[in-house]
């Protein structure tokens, strides 16, 4: 079993990381740890050469992109060098509202940084031959539109997925995986699991989003990779099948997204 996304080094792990990630490994053959700017971008490729079975995604977070921001970001050209750095990302657009926005001239602004630093970091990707880890908030049509520019030379990953059916398709046709974390086990997130119960196994990864967005029977606690059977399981009854069938179709297209070798059995 794969998590495709998690984020290990937060300080939410600082007292028992190292119980977190013994209960990781006794249960999943792989987990993606993502950065989200330069420091944690660092952190997860030292995670990841410290544990087998880790690996890194690097980029920056467009939570984390101001309008004054330069476009410089050639640490993420350096780090991606490194042989356990599978994906950049996480990358792409947020448009929810942040403290930052005090005017709509200051929110243009960050939007147009956002999708600059968007886009740099995908042809940083291409360049390096990378998939990319979307991130997408209140922003589906601006991240499709520069995903459009670059159909055909990229792939990736649309983490923590939770529009309906319709816009899923888009994705997929995008030549795009959906990521599927723990709002699917949501009782609000009704249009989310209709989607699911729909589309081919052949295009979703299973992701956590650690130590965020807990499955429904752990809401309120701390997330960890461990949990994506939960989410495993939630998928598998939404498509009325094998919690075991789901986990190995999806545990293919993570090897296959992010180019990592299948260990023999």
């Amino acid at each position: 079993m794969i998590d495709t996304h998690a984020h290990l080094y937060f300080n939410s792990y600082d007292t028992d990381r190292d119980e977190v990630i013994n209960r990781t490994l006794s249960k999943l053959d792989m987990v993606i740890n993502i950065g989200i700017d330069e420091k944690t971008s660092k952190q997860a490729v030292d995670l990841s050469q410290d544990y087998d079975g880790f690996y890194a995604a690097v980029g920056l977070h467009p939570e984390d992109v101001s309008s004054q921001m330069s476009v410089d970001i050639s640490w993420v050209s350096t780090l991606c060098q490194h042989q356990k750095v599978v994906a950049i990302g996480e990358i792409g657009l947020d448009y929810h509202e942040r403290s930052e926005v005090g005017s709509k001239e200051l929110e243009d602004g960050v939007k147009k940084k956002q999708k600059e630093i968007f886009k740099a970091q995908i042809e940083n990707a291409i360049e390096n031959n990378l998939p990319i880890i979307v991130h997408s908030r209140d922003a589906f049509e601006d991240t499709m539109a520069i995903l459009l520019e670059y159909k055909g030379h990229i792939t990736g990953v649309w983490h923590s997925f939770t529009e309906g059916y319709e816009k899923m398709q888009q994705v997929i046709n995008m030549g795009f995986y959906v990521g599927i974390n723990g709002i699917v086990t949501y009782n609000s997130a009704q249009e989310l699991q209709l989607a699911v119960a729909r589309v081919d196994l052949s295009h979703i990864v299973l992701e956590t989003d650690s130590p965020f967005l807990p499955p429904q029977l752990n809401r309120g606690e701390r997330n960890e990779p461990s949990m994506v059977e939960l989410v495993a399981d939630k998928v598998a009854q939404l498509q009325n099948r094998e919690a075991y069938d789901v986990v190995s179709a999806t545990d293919t297209n993570a090897y296959k997204v992010f180019g990592i070798e299948r260990p023999r059995l």
